[in-house]
């Protein structure tokens, strides 16, 4: 079937995705039961406008608290002002923020509660950092997945958001007899994702703390492509992470010292650079570009999502720029394969991901490009990252 076209959520000039009214909700908060007629959250209402149809996140109140939605990518865009995001009595103890999104959307989301939220919580990082501290998955939702951050997210998949088959089936619980993780002799944490058999292709993959606590094991037994093998890698810490990542060199010391040796050892497996692909996500998806562009003796292909094309050595990352960093402008020529991808709630990225990909174009590789409809998250990453393998 063809994917649904990924639509971005409307906003108003300053960000904003459209309030809708909790309407009905008023008189099914007044009579008695509301939360036995709807246990499942959240709530799914008219289409507004084509594509795009009311959703009602729901927060049962609590004496003395305060609550917004946290929407990845979506409702952070106006961070230094959270007042759009709160949490509005209804009556009794339901409360109700609505927004009209995208009916392709998929992203996690999180509700934040605290004693107190200013309007301007997100105006300086460390109050940023607290509101995400004090984000809980909403009960109601069935779907959850790990947040970077900690502790977890819960999913909103709308009724048109792409999903993966094998993803899909893996969050079903559909029975499947996944290979489980096995730590590789290696001095940096790496674990290995083998099946049973000969190992012909290889998928060098990012943030292993990340994907290991997803469904991935299942996944790729649902997906079943024999001969796949895949080194998770692990990042460590934020500090760890930043300093090794974005920096080309060191990831490519670390795959041609330890983890393509320690694949070789463990799988007989004989891996020239068309046998193996890079992916990440973030710093991880500049990592996998960076392999791809700078190593192709190393590594023949890469999915590269939502990659943070703008990072410049020695400086902080700015929170909104347009600007390539040292990846793209210091690109010569280049061989191999990589297929881009980037959420259509990604201002920075978005844009920024269309801009290497037109780069690496002209410098000789063969590229494909693609949105998604969601922001910086895994929500769709992970469908992304399996579509990335069946393009490449």
């Amino acid at each position: 079937m063809t994917p649904e076209v990924p639509r971005r959520t409307p906003t108003d000039a300053e960000g904003v995705p459209f309030r809708v009214p909790a309407g009905p909700l008023v008189a099914e908060a007044a009579s008695g039961g509301f939360w036995e007629r709807n246990a499942v959250t959240p709530l799914l209402g008219d289409e507004v406008a084509p594509g795009v149809r009311a959703v009602h996140f729901l927060w049962r109140g609590e004496p003395g608290r305060e609550a917004i939605v946290h929407l990845n990518s979506v409702t952070d865009r106006h961070r230094e002002n959270v007042a759009p995001a709160r949490f509005r009595r209804v009556g009794g103890d339901v409360w109700q923020v609505g927004f009209a999104l995208a009916d392709t959307l998929a992203a996690s989301y999180r509700i934040a509660v605290m004693p107190r939220i200013a309007d301007d919580a997100g105006r300086t990082r460390p109050g940023w950092l607290a509101v995400h501290g004090a984000g809980l998955p909403d009960p109601g939702c069935p779907e959850r997945l790990p947040n970077p951050l900690g502790g977890q997210s819960s999913v909103l998949r709308m009724p048109r958001s792409r999903q993966h088959p094998a993803w899909a089936a893996a969050r079903r619980g559909d029975p499947v007899r996944a290979y489980p993780p096995v730590r590789l002799a290696t001095r940096h944490p790496a674990w290995l994702l083998a099946p049973p058999g000969r190992v012909t292709r290889v998928l060098l993959l990012f943030d292993a703390e990340n994907w290991l606590a997803l469904a991935l094991s299942a996944a790729l037994a649902h997906r079943a492509e024999p001969g796949l093998a895949v080194v998770l890698i692990g990042s460590g810490t934020p500090v760890e992470r930043a300093g090794l990542l974005p920096r080309p060199a060191l990831v490519s010391h670390l795959v041609a010292a330890e983890l393509l040796p320690a694949v070789r050892d463990a799988t007989d497996a004989a891996l020239g650079p068309g046998a193996v692909i890079a992916a990440g996500q973030s710093f991880g998806g500049l990592a996998a570009a960076g392999l791809v562009v700078l190593r192709p003796d190393l590594v023949g292909s890469a999915i590269v999502q939502s990659a943070s094309f703008q990072y410049v050595e020695g400086r902080d990352l700015p929170r909104f720029t347009l600007e390539p960093g040292d990846l793209v402008r210091g690109m010569g020529r280049a061989t191999g394969r990589v297929h881009v991808q980037a959420g259509t709630e990604e201002d920075e990225l978005g844009p920024l991901s269309r801009v290497f990909a037109d780069r690496a174009d002209g410098a000789g590789m063969a590229v494909s490009h693609e949105l998604w409809s969601g922001g910086h998250d895994y929500a769709w990453w992970t469908d992304g990252l399996f579509a990335g393998l069946d393009a490449l």
